[in-house]
């Protein structure tokens, strides 16, 4: 996985009204951190490339629940790291499924 910062130096993430309008310029709040810098942005760029180097992100599509989960895997030793959705949401949306198709048969007969 790799990350590139191409925001330009006076680049705001906050909505519009956290700012108090667009005319306004963005004041910093006291417990904010300090803006960073160009040298600051690729040095923090480059230390989390390095960080990330030796994980790969898996895609896969979980069968039973036909939901996508995404893995992040040591590239290394191929240890599954984190997930996301995590297996056993898979499976309880699986099973929520599973009981929905079953047992809908009860409540309705004829299926449109």
């Amino acid at each position: 996985m790799r990350i590139e910062a191409n925001l330009p130096l006076d680049y705001d993430p906050a909505p519009k009204s956290v700012r108090g309008g667009e005319n306004k310029p963005s004041q910093p709040q006291e417990n904010s951190p300090p803006a960073m810098q160009g040298s600051d942005l690729n040095q923090a760029v480059t230390e989390l490339n390095r960080f990330f180097a030796s994980y790969n992100l898996q895609f896969t599509l979980h069968q039973s629940s036909g939901r996508y989960q995404v893995k992040m895997v040591n590239a290394a030793t191929q240890e599954v790291i984190r997930e996301w959705p995590a297996d056993t949401i898979l499976e309880i949306s699986a099973r929520f499924k599973q009981v929905l198709e079953e047992e809908l048969g009860i409540l309705l007969d004829t299926q449109v």
